[in-house]
């Protein structure tokens, strides 16, 4: 007794080489459908800080250009970036836009406050 005829191993096979190719596809496209991201550990906004430099650190994918406030910075192979960034005393907006090779943009903002003192003694 055959469960499996001729033509439904052609099928399956057929469905099998769709899903595999369908797949690969995705994954190639992912970063036209994403965009560009970015995502920032370090600090985090709203954080009130008592010495300089800061450390701007976080990961971006899909991005052909990043700067921090207007200046460009560079990211390693994985998409990391951390950045040594010097605040005035007070309240500081921060901004980091990135961009990827088909225009798309998007911006993170930290915003940050410096103080001299430290009410932590």
């Amino acid at each position: 007794m055959h469960y499996f005829s001729k033509k439904n191993i052609i099928i399956l096979i057929s469905i099998a080489i769709f899903i595999s190719i369908s797949g690969y596809v995705y994954s190639q496209s992912e970063e036209l459908i994403n965009g560009p991201q970015i995502e920032i550990s370090s600090p985090v906004d709203g954080t009130l800080l008592y010495k300089n430099p800061v450390y701007i650190e976080g990961v971006v994918k899909n991005v052909a250009h990043i700067s921090l406030d207007s200046r460009a910075i560079f990211v390693d192979k994985k998409g990391a970036f951390k950045e040594p960034l010097l605040l005035q005393e007070g309240y500081n907006i921060i901004e980091i836009k990135a961009e990827d090779k088909f225009g798309r943009k998007i911006k993170k903002v930290l915003k940050l406050t410096l103080t001299e003192e430290n009410n932590n003694n």
